[in-house]
């Protein structure tokens, strides 16, 4: 009987080791997962930086142009501008190095999206990692001031396609 209980006790203990073992590994690799180790798309899906009010949530650059998604949220109650000029400074992988493109006072109101296209701006090859540092000359209406221009700063990033 003695031995039965020993062989069952020494089952135990090795279980409950190699449990907690096998515990912590998961759960390694479950935020190892969470944090895009395993995906290779992971570290190519657009990026931007900067840019307040505004934030860009999808870029995408290719031989058609440059589009990106971008969303405004602008302040207390504005609710709405004009998106004026963008420039960019540093244009990694792409066909300029620096140029300033009109954006037509295109109307934007707060919590919306708008897409903005700039064919004139292509990316030179697929796979390429592509870097835009950029200032946005936008202008919001004030309610209690009129119109007020102002320059925010950003930087949009992703891979070529």
């Amino acid at each position: 009987m003695t031995k039965i209980k020993k062989n069952g006790q020494s089952a135990l203990e090795y279980m409950m080791t190699y449990g907690w073992a096998i515990l912590i590994i998961v759960i390694v690799a479950v935020i190892l997962y969470s944090m895009g180790i395993f995906n290779p798309r992971g570290a190519i899906t657009p990026t931007s930086t900067g840019f307040a009010p505004f934030s860009v949530s999808a870029a995408i650059c290719n031989s058609s142009g440059l589009y990106f998604m971008l969303h405004a949220s602008f302040p207390g109650s504005i609710g709405y501008g004009y998106l004026d000029k963008i420039y960019f400074t540093s244009a990694l992988s792409t066909n300029i190095t620096s140029g300033s493109y009109s954006l037509n006072n295109a109307f934007i109101i707060g919590g919306s999206s708008k897409l903005i296209n700039l064919p004139q701006l292509i990316c030179k090859l697929n796979g390429v990692t592509f870097s835009l540092t950029s200032i946005l000359t936008y202008t919001e209406n004030v309610p209690s001031v009129g119109n007020q221009t102002y320059n925010t700063t950003g930087t949009i990033s992703g891979t070529a396609s």
